[in-house]
């Protein structure tokens, strides 16, 4: 049992497991997701042993710094953490803030982030028969990467209030959200021959998946303003005299 769990560990810090390079770079393929800077990727399976687990992990330790197309939970939780901090922060220059403000948003970004995945963890298993290999930590971090945009967003709602230029923010965030996702979602289906899989190349793909990526792709922009506190001040009712 302790040797299972010692692996199953090593598989999980692999996600952690990144370079100055991968952060500064997967940061550029989230904000600026016009620049694909991404290398082909096999999907990461759950039905690995834990000895697979251990050398895909060196397999990838070396890759992490070059291929942003690996998934990652440290930008995601990093993001999380921010986006929580940004919130609190919004709502005490309003004069709102309460310590409960913190718990609250946490639990309601992360029940969003388990539903989201949930979803597509659903949506990959009920229209293909491999999709029950998708990693479930694979597409619980691209559903994390929608905070990222969104500290951005948060921050640019802190300095600018409910203007023009703050809803060009909201709507650039958002978009890229959405296209991130796609485009990571996406890449997770599977190839059809062992040729097209050595290289990254699909050969077709299911077309359910497809329209699931693109419902949720468009999603996002409902999810982000979802996510987004409100910069107006409290108001507070006074009576006569």
């Amino acid at each position: 049992i302790q040797t299972g769990l010692f692996a199953y560990i090593v598989f999980l810090r692999r996600y952690f497991n990144v370079s100055h390079k991968y952060v500064l770079r997967k940061l550029l393929v989230i904000l600026c997701p016009y620049f694909d800077l991404r290398k082909p990727r096999k999907a990461s399976l759950d039905v690995r042993t834990p000895s697979d687990m251990t050398d895909v992990q060196q397999d990838e330790k070396s890759d992490r710094a070059v291929n942003v197309a690996l998934p990652d939970l440290y930008l995601p939780l990093m993001a999380f953490i921010t986006y929580i901090l940004v919130v609190g922060l919004t709502r005490g220059t309003l004069h709102d803030f309460h310590p409960e403000l913190l718990g609250r948003t946490a639990s309601f970004g992360f029940v969003i982030l388990l539903l989201e995945t949930l979803a597509s963890k659903s949506a990959f298993y009920l229209a293909s028969p491999t999709g029950a290999s998708i990693n479930f930590l694979d597409l619980l971090a691209f559903g994390g990467y929608k905070f990222v945009g969104l500290c951005l967003t948060v921050a640019g709602g802190l300095l600018l209030g409910g203007s023009w230029f703050y809803w060009v923010v909201f709507f650039y965030c958002s978009g890229t959200a959405a296209m991130v996702t796609y485009r990571s979602l996406d890449s997770l289906q599977p190839h059809q021959t062992a040729t097209a899989s050595d290289w990254g190349v699909k050969q077709g793909g299911s077309n359910t998946i497809k329209y699931f990526c693109i419902v949720l792709a468009g999603l996002q922009i409902p999810l982000c303003w979802l996510l987004t506190p409100s910069f107006s001040a409290p108001v507070i009712k006074t009576y006569g005299r």
